[in-house]
């Protein structure tokens, strides 16, 4: 058996020098960096958010700019933290204090880009829906209305598909489709004052202060004038 004494002098060498010191804040400093890794490994869904919302980084300048000037400094100052971390209390408190800061910013762009996104979407598409409604109903643009409708339809549900990665590629298609349509409107004599009075009809705010000699002029060709009643709002 080793010697009583032998193994106190050396423990209390240990002491002296600092290696028992040493040997316990590698041991809490390992303990800390498992911690760690399991914080990470459960926190999983909040680094993949990040990297939904890294993909859609271009839709921030839809977003409040200083909403996401916030949210992003709260991660660059959580990760400026995990990089200072060089000891177990470090660890700690970094695990118990700072982690929480990179679900609770990663959830706050991911809203404020769902709500640019549906912006989008609604800049792009909710017109063309309601210019499309009010087209079904004239005989030579029924077939276009019908057309526009659709398109409008499926760009209006990918309001609720964000962040799917491959909405971006439809939004474009779909996008590209609107061009062609308002193109043919064009072509179809639908300038945009007419364009501006039928959305004003469908919103229930038209005047006849909306009726152009255009927009008269592309009515009466396409035999659409008695497809309007006039009325007069209650004096005030």
């Amino acid at each position: 058996m080793p010697d009583a004494n032998a193994l106190v002098d050396e423990l209390l060498g240990w002491l002296d020098k600092g290696d028992l010191t040493k040997a316990a804040e590698r041991q809490r400093l390992g303990r800390e960096l498992g911690e760690l890794e399991e914080v990470l490994r459960k926190g999983r869904a909040d680094l993949d958010r990040l990297d939904h919302i890294a993909e859609a980084a271009p839709l921030l300048r839809d977003a409040p700019r200083a909403d996401v000037r916030r949210e992003a400094k709260r991660l660059s100052d959580t990760v400026s933290a995990l990089r200072g971390a060089q000891s177990p209390d470090a660890l700690r408190a970094f695990r118990q204090h700072r982690w929480k800061d990179v679900g609770d910013a990663g959830r706050a762009l991911e809203h404020h880009l769902v709500v640019a996104w549906r912006h989008r979407c609604d800049a792009t598409f909710v017109d063309h829906e309601a210019l499309a409604k009010v087209l079904i109903g004239f005989e030579v643009t029924r077939l276009l209305g019908k057309q526009m409708a659709a398109t409008a339809s499926k760009g209006l549900a990918l309001r609720s598909r964000f962040p799917d990665p491959s909405i971006r590629a439809e939004l474009e298609i779909l996008v590209s489709e609107v061009s062609e349509q308002h193109e043919k409107l064009e072509q179809a004599g639908l300038t945009e004052g007419v364009k501006q009075l039928l959305l004003a009809v469908v919103r229930g705010n038209a005047t006849l202060a909306d009726l152009s000699n255009e927009a008269l002029d592309w009515l009466r060709k396409a035999d659409a004038l008695r497809s309007f009643r006039i009325s007069l709002r209650n004096p005030q």
